[in-house]
Parts: C-alpha cells; sequence; structure tokens
C-alpha cells in the first residue's frame, strides 16, 4: 500500500512563523511611528518656510519690504495684507490680485505644534511672546531670525524639532532638524557646515 506524502504546512510551523512576524512588527514599529512624526513635522515646517521664501521673492520683484509676521501664542503666521486703493476699471471696482494672494497666505500650525522664537541675532534681542515679524527688503536681505518648529511630546526627549534660521545678510533660509535642543544652538552659530533644505 503506497503511502502518497501532502505538501503544506503544520500548525506548529504557522504558529513560528505567525510568532517571528509579531517579533519583527513589535521591533519596527518604534521606528515607523519616529518616521510618520518627523514626516509630519518637516511638512509643518516646509509650509513655514515656502511663505518666508515667497516673502523675500515678492520683496525683491514688488520692490518693498514684505513682513511675515508670527503669533507664537495662537501658533499662527501669514503675511499681512498691505491696503493698496482699489482701482477702477471700465466702470467696475477691482481688488488687486495681490491683495487676494497675500490675504490666502494665513497659516495656523496644529494643535500639537509650536513655533519658539529665539532671537534676532543682529539686534541681539530675545523674541517676544505674542506676535513678532521677520522682514524681507527689496535688497534680498531680511531680519536675521532664528526659531523652531517643534513637535511637542509628554516628555522633552520625545520632541522633535526644526530649527529655522533666516540668514540676515541674504535672506536664505536654511533648516536643521534634531531631538536636541542644544543642535539647534550649534546650528544657530553656524557650527554645522552641512544644513539640511526642506
Amino acid at each position: 500500500m503506497e503511502h502518497t506524502r501532502r505538501s503544506g504546512f503544520t500548525l506548529i510551523e504557522l504558529a513560528t512563523v505567525v510568532v517571528i512576524l509579531a517579533i519583527v512588527m513589535a521591533a519596527g514599529l518604534p521606528a515607523f511611528s519616529g518616521f510618520q512624526k518627523r514626516a509630519a513635522l518637516s511638512a509643518e515646517a516646509e509650509r513655514l518656510v515656502q511663505t518666508l521664501r515667497y516673502a523675500q521673492q515678492r520683496s525683491i520683484l514688488e520692490r518693498q519690504n514684505m513682513e511675515v509676521v508670527l503669533d507664537l501664542e495662537e501658533r499662527a503666521y501669514w503675511i499681512p495684507v498691505v491696503k493698496e486703493e482699489t482701482r477702477r476699471q471700465r466702470g467696475r471696482v477691482r481688488k488687486s490680485r495681490r491683495q487676494e494672494e497675500l490675504m490666502s497666505l494665513r497659516q495656523k500650525i496644529k494643535d500639537d505644534y509650536a513655533i519658539e522664537l529665539f532671537y534676532y541675532p543682529l539686534l541681539d534681542q530675545e523674541g517676544k511672546k505674542g506676535e513678532n515679524s521677520i522682514r524681507f527688503y527689496p535688497d534680498g536681505t531680511a531680519d536675521a531670525v532664528n526659531l523652531t518648529l517643534l513637535k511637542t511630546a509628554e516628555y522633552r526627549e520625545d520632541e522633535y524639532r526644526i530649527f529655522i534660521k533666516v540668514m540676515g545678510t541674504t535672506g536664505q533660509v536654511k533648516t536643521w532638524q534634531s531631538h536636541d535642543e542644544d543642535d539647534g544652538w550649534d546650528f544657530f552659530d553656524g557650527k554645522f557646515d552641512s544644513m539640511s533644505e526642506l
């Protein structure tokens, strides 16, 4: 009598595979969670950095000072609308296109994020609580400002930070991401040569 051997997996083999997969997933979950938080923080910082760069470009193109206002308590930032005279064209009153663009640039960051303004290095002045502003000038320069966007957490060591530096002489915006608050001071002081761009 011939016995045919059936191919397949035993219950013990399947249980072993399931246990191994559970261990691998449990080990990788904190790393994935950290990656998600860093990606979300980078997206928030990207919006702020793009607003700053936009203000600089408009300042150069329109040959007038542009300002980005930061409200630290409300966790919001915007480019204020400059009141311009409305123009009459063919009997109709029209708003300028620039006014409408600037009105749409008011941004509010999420509840579990915060903006910290460190200082204006060229003025040697600490940022105040409440509203502060960063000015960009027609020659491409800007107020030198150092600020941090951070993802708040229950414990300080679990917070993620992106340090943002507006260079006064060039108006260039540089960023550095780190857990460690001391890295921010090193970055602001120019001790890091390679600075990441968002």
